[in-house]
């Protein structure tokens, strides 16, 4: 449930994995680690590093519209503000870069660049790709072959937590 996710979230801030059950436990939850897995390193980061074995998942985000989602981790740039502020959790699910919907947000893996852009199509070129940053005071676009794309996840959700 959503109160769950609350208490995983902000609970008790810096919260581990062990201490998951006991959040759940303490805040009425099944205990369980259902839901799709929290990484605490930036979003373009969790790509390389989530299958070593030394890096676990913080928790796991238990709301059933992520589920299908491959995990969820910080955003840490500011490329895509305002609609993905610094430090919000983005839930993403890996995408057939053949697939692509012009328009939506992804983190897109290249040689070059890993990060969150708002892919759109080339108007003179079908074979090349738009990174499009929210933030266009900051943040260049940039132009690749689609080609180059190595890796691509569809960003399903963004959770925001606000301190008072």
């Amino acid at each position: 449930t959503a109160y769950e996710v609350s208490a995983c979230l902000v609970g008790s801030g810096l919260c581990i994995i062990d201490r998951c059950d006991m959040l759940k436990d303490q805040y009425g939850g099944s205990g369980s680690r259902r839901g799709i897995p929290f990484y605490t390193l930036d979003i373009a980061s969790v790509i390389e590093f989530r299958h070593q074995p030394a890096q676990r998942p913080l928790y796991y985000i238990d709301v059933p519209m992520f589920y299908e989602c491959d995990f969820a981790a910080l955003s840490t740039g500011a490329a895509m503000a305002p609609e993905i502020p610094a430090g919000a959790v983005v839930a993403i699910k890996q995408q057939d870069p053949a697939k692509i919907f012009p328009g939506e947000s992804y983190l897109v893996v290249t040689r070059d660049f890993s990060g969150i852009r708002t892919i759109r199509s080339h108007a003179d070129n079908p074979d090349k790709l738009r990174l499009v940053p929210k933030n266009l005071a900051d943040y260049d676009e940039i132009v690749i072959d689609a080609s180059e794309i190595k890796v691509l996840y569809l960003v399903k959700g963004i959770i925001i937590s606000k301190t008072l």
